[in-house]
């Protein structure tokens, strides 16, 4: 069953399990773990609750082991941190597996307060974090932008841990995240050993921040050393390309993936090249690139078009006056978009607005229409800043 426990055969580990039980077969401490780790890399919730309660009726509550890998299973199977509280709640004892399984699984449902107090109160219960603790928590101050806290975690690790490639990455995107970006640049500088994952995170910061021959001149060094550049890699040049105007930089780089890196395109580097020309007010180049994809335009690219199309004015030319949602780009982008996320009233709204601008109420009209059936609203948006 550990060899199951894998993303390729995870399906195949919980027949394997359904199999054995049928067939009257004791579990022992290592048939759970391996099942519920199959089960988090299926995203498989209703087979996990269900081995909970084997659990607990073959007395594997105190097994520390089984109950760490339940944990890791509710915090990637459950959007509710819930479940995960109620296993952490009743585990006899813990260790640094368990508190940083917890944090995680707040930090991923927004809860980043309880996470950092779960920290206070694992030092205080004398447990040491590791590494991947840290790593945890750090993700979570720069999903939240917490810059106090990852400052002091920051200083923690100094006095705690040597220097390794993954936790300087990992700081350099918190302090990029939230705005310091001198500092993210001097955390790259020093880290001394050449890392593709850091160079990818810095050229993506740089983009982000307006820091356009900066931009440029992470990539020159990559074309004069030995480091291979990666679809990720990729992904971060074109999206600095489109945050800066940098159009035929861009361009160039996109011709240049497939025929001198042999990094093969992929939906987000169309969706950068989209963005990019969308942002340029070129909008029959950006179309020009959705219809030459090799694969079908996710809803984002689609939404990025149309708000390209909104913001430039160009419904009329597009086809929107006349025939917008009958045939031509209408059709294969406005519908198109519907009909890959039909649930989501944002869409709705994005498409009447460009056919209002080109003039076509009787559509904008038919939309409404097709929203209050449906029950949708558009999300109204918010913000921390006070008028």
């Amino acid at each position: 069953m550990a060899k199951c426990s894998s993303p390729s055969s995870s399906l195949e580990g919980l027949e394997l399990f359904v199999e054995l039980h049928s067939m009257g077969l004791k579990p022992n401490r290592f048939t759970f773990p391996s099942t519920l780790k199959a089960c988090s890399l299926s995203k498989n919730f209703r087979p996990g609750q269900q081995l909970h309660s084997l659990i607990v009726k073959h007395g594997f509550v105190s097994d520390l082991y089984t109950q760490n890998t339940l944990l890791t299973m509710y915090s990637h199977c459950s959007s509710s941190y819930v479940e995960a509280l109620q296993v952490f709640d009743e585990m006899p004892e813990r260790d640094v597996v368990s508190w940083t399984s917890m944090m995680a699984c707040w930090a991923q449902a927004g809860e980043l307060g309880s996470a950092l107090r779960a920290f206070g109160l694992m030092l205080r219960a004398g447990v040491r974090p590791t590494r991947a603790t840290l790593l945890s928590l750090f993700g979570a101050c720069a999903q939240a932008c917490f810059l106090p806290f990852g400052q002091a975690l920051h200083a923690y690790t100094v006095h705690t841990f040597a220097p390794c490639l993954p936790l300087s990455t990992t700081l350099l995107e918190m302090y990029a995240k939230c705005g310091l970006i001198d500092e993210a640049l001097k955390l790259y500088n020093g880290l001394g050993a050449e890392s593709l994952q850091a160079w990818t995170a810095m050229v993506l910061a740089l983009g982000i921040h307006g820091r356009g021959e900066e931009v440029l001149a992470l990539f020159r060094e990559t074309e004069n050393d030995e480091r291979k550049m990666d679809g990720k890699a990729f992904t971060a040049v074109l999206s600095a390309c489109s945050h800066l105007g940098l159009v035929e930089r861009g361009r160039e780089y996109f011709e240049r993936m497939e025929r001198e890196y042999n990094v093969k395109r992929g939906m987000e580097h169309y969706g950068c090249m989209v963005d990019m020309y969308g942002r340029a007010g070129m909008v029959d180049e950006a179309y020009g690139v959705i219809m030459g994809m090799p694969m079908e335009p996710n809803p984002v690219i689609l939404r990025s078009f149309m708000g390209a199309c909104m913001a430039h004015g160009v419904g009329e030319r597009l086809g929107f006056m006349g025939a917008c949602m009958g045939h031509g780009v209408g059709e294969k982008v406005g519908r198109q978009l519907l009909e890959g996320e039909p649930s989501l009233g944002k869409n709705y709204v994005l498409v009447a607005n460009v056919c209002a601008r080109a003039g076509r109420w009787d559509l904008v009209e038919e939309l409404r229409g097709e929203m209050r059936e449906k029950g949708l609203k558009k999300v109204v948006g918010c913000s921390w800043v006070e008028s």
